[in-house]
């Protein structure tokens, strides 16, 4: 039985493995698409030699100032929340729980929000206001949660009313606040298309320390 038990074990060792490469090396070729592709066409050998032999080729300007930033920010923005719905999958013992269900990405939007609003001369500081309110959510919804310890159906419930509760404080200042909102509306929904190395910068820190904390 043992040596049965050890074969299966080795057999799903060996299929997550591959399916980390597989997984690597496809986001590499669509790494390279999403550079190659946009308003101008750009040959892969351009590429390379953006990567190799920098001002060499007449597209290096649009390779390295546009769409590089934009591609690396949305490669390290989808590794964010594919860990952080891992860890809370982990956590939750829930193959459905990701930071929208337990109100996390309604915390972090409405502190971003605020600040955004309130103290406009402060974006820079975005990033650290949206951290600071995913971890107040996350505690609040840990204390509604709590009764002789965390059952996973309690702490989704009390994440379903954190995040509808935190909602509705980012409709408030919108309306409060409606000649500011187009920005942070903006913000909320997303996007890469004003990313720049500044914004790469501003992105590698938080990832590299999520990527090793996990």
């Amino acid at each position: 039985m043992t040596g049965i038990y050890d074969d299966r074990v080795k057999s799903r060792q060996t299929r997550r493995l591959a399916v980390i490469l597989m997984g690597c090396v496809l986001l590499l070729i669509i790494l390279v698409l999403a550079v190659m592709a946009g308003a101008v066409t750009i040959p892969v050998r351009d590429v390379w030699l953006a990567l190799t032999a920098p001002g060499t080729t007449e597209d290096y300007r649009i390779i390295y100032t546009l769409r590089m930033p934009r591609v690396i920010c949305a490669a390290l923005a989808g590794a964010n929340l594919a860990l952080s719905g891992c860890i809370l999958q982990g956590i939750l013992r829930n193959p459905l729980a990701d930071p929208g269900i337990i109100g996390i990405s309604a915390g972090a939007g409405l502190a971003a929000m605020a600040l955004m609003m309130l103290a406009p001369s402060l974006t820079a500081l975005v990033p650290l206001a949206a951290f600071a309110g995913a971890l107040g959510a996350a505690a609040v919804v840990f204390l509604l949660a709590w009764e002789r310890g965390v059952n996973p159906l309690r702490l989704v419930l009390a994440g379903v009313a954190v995040a509808a509760f935190f909602g509705g404080g980012m409709t408030a200042l919108s309306v409060f606040f409606s000649d500011k909102v187009q920005g942070t509306v903006s913000w909320l929904a997303g996007g890469f298309a004003g990313a720049s190395w500044q914004s790469v910068r501003m992105i590698v820190p938080y990832s590299v320390i999520g990527i090793i904390g996990t």
